[in-house]
């Protein structure tokens, strides 16, 4: 039992991370929004809930049928893709997009 708990405990850590990590991005992503257009953060943050309330429902039955390692696997490893990428952009509509 004392193993299945330090496992708990280190996928835990590593979700709170990671959850820092991207709201950090969001910080930075708003502050090179606002540098770049007026209304650039309102802009950003529609641009990252929107695609949320769109896609749920499908998600939903995504993660209903697919094997949810695989699945974590594959969004971290989109996610830090679309991080990368990030890096190198310089307009805002690339940002956004």
């Amino acid at each position: 039992m004392q193993v299945r708990d330090s496992h708990l405990r280190a996928l835990a850590a590593a979700i709170a991370v990671s959850a820092i990590g991207d709201w950090v991005a969001v910080i930075a992503l708003g502050f090179r929004a606002n540098d770049m257009w007026d209304g650039g953060v309102a802009l950003l943050l529609i641009c990252l809930w929107s695609p949320i309330a769109l896609f749920a429902g499908h998600v939903g039955i995504l993660v209903d049928r697919v094997e949810t390692r695989t699945l974590a696997v594959a969004a971290g490893v989109f996610q830090a893709a679309v991080a990368v990428a990030l890096a190198f952009v310089s307009s805002l509509p690339a940002i956004l997009a």
